[in-house]
């Protein structure tokens, strides 16, 4: 942890300054203990040179679905050719392309192993932040630890630790394992500084038809098994979506054959085996999984104080929202005791 992070904390739960003590520094002079408080309210440990918002986690859907995601990136730590390329970034939040995040302070809402931080550090950002509440934020720090202006924080999407003070923030592949998806996006939201945009990409109920009447089988038993099983029964399935991706598929597209998932298929069939393997593994692991319909995703960004700027169906399967708030980051977070209470239990970012 660097120390111009502080001056964009602040408490979740008060929105206080937060100031440090007993820190520890490496011979770079980075923070690699310590702990983080505001007057009055509580303290947040530095663990291993990430400012820890999150402590334990819940054992109910939300947590367990975080822990999946937690494991999933200290297995698959490193991505590599399409998979962590510009190109597939650009592709999930189109409307941050071109200059739009050149020189700017950006926050990724569930940053994984790190590979999208590392692209918007490469368009050309000045401060990247990613925000995980798994453990995957040390795979993040790890992975990015040679570019200077990454950050990594470990907190919630739905109570994200931050002032006001980012020109641009976006969430790839997390909102939908949220359980209010809503809450993300107006956490999302609450974090950019007025005249910013937010972009988000999640799963979509169109074009999944045949996906789901599989998958919502599998997904009654794959989040509860042993890792190691789920590993391996991910790694089977993914030999002949492999082969599939790489010749069936292909010859399909090439003489106009209409099938199931074709776009989406061929875009799979850019992918190593192991970063195929990965997105088995990551329909696999979560217990908590929406696919909104276009009417649905409106209704979470309106909810959220979010005004849609653009909204695109990629390989007609997922949502592409390009986002601006309407309202201020007070109103975001107006709510009842009851939501106040259940957030601060609720641990439901993914990477």
């Amino acid at each position: 942890m660097k120390r111009e992070l502080i001056d964009l904390l602040a408490c979740p739960r008060t929105g206080s300054a937060l100031c440090l003590r007993q820190a520890r520094f490496d011979r770079s002079g980075d923070i690699v203990a310590g702990e983080l408080f505001s007057r009055g309210g509580p303290s947040y440990p530095i663990i291993a040179g990430v400012p820890d918002f999150v402590g334990g986690l819940s054992d109910d859907a939300s947590g367990l679905t975080v822990a999946a995601f937690g494991r999933q990136w200290r297995r698959f730590d490193r991505q590599s050719g399409f998979m962590a390329s510009r190109e597939l970034f650009l592709s999930n939040v189109p409307s941050l392309a071109g200059d739009a995040l050149k020189g700017a302070t950006v926050l990724e809402g569930g940053c994984g192993s790190g590979r999208w931080l590392r692209a918007a550090a490469e368009l050309g950002a000045q401060m990247v932040v990613g925000l995980d509440a798994s453990e995957a934020v040390h795979v993040s720090r790890h992975n990015c630890r040679e570019l200077p202006q990454v950050h990594v924080v470990r907190g919630t999407l739905e109570q994200p630790p931050f002032r006001r003070g980012f020109d641009a923030a976006f969430s790839i592949g997390v909102i939908h394992h949220l359980d209010e998806p809503w809450s993300g996006i107006a956490g999302l939201l609450g974090c950019i500084a007025p005249g910013g945009r937010a972009a988000i990409w999640t799963y979509a109920r169109e074009g999944n038809g045949t996906y789901l009447a599989l998958a919502r089988i599998l997904r009654r038993i794959t989040p509860g098994i042993p890792e190691p099983l789920l590993a391996s029964l991910s790694w089977a399935m993914t030999i002949p979506l492999y082969a599939h991706a790489r010749s069936t598929n292909r010859l399909l597209a090439a003489a106009g054959v209409p099938f199931p998932l074709r776009d989406y298929i061929a875009m799979l069939g850019r992918l190593e085996f192991r970063d195929l393997w990965n997105v088995v593994y990551d329909q696999l692991a979560p217990r908590i999984a929406h696919f909104p319909t276009g009417r649905e995703l409106r209704g979470w960004i309106e909810r959220a104080g979010g005004r849609i700027d653009s909204l695109t169906l990629r390989t007609q399967n997922s949502w592409c929202a390009g986002i601006v708030a309407d309202r201020s980051s007070e109103s975001l977070f107006d709510s009842s005791g009851a939501r106040a209470a259940k957030a601060r239990r609720s641990i439901a970012l993914a990477g």
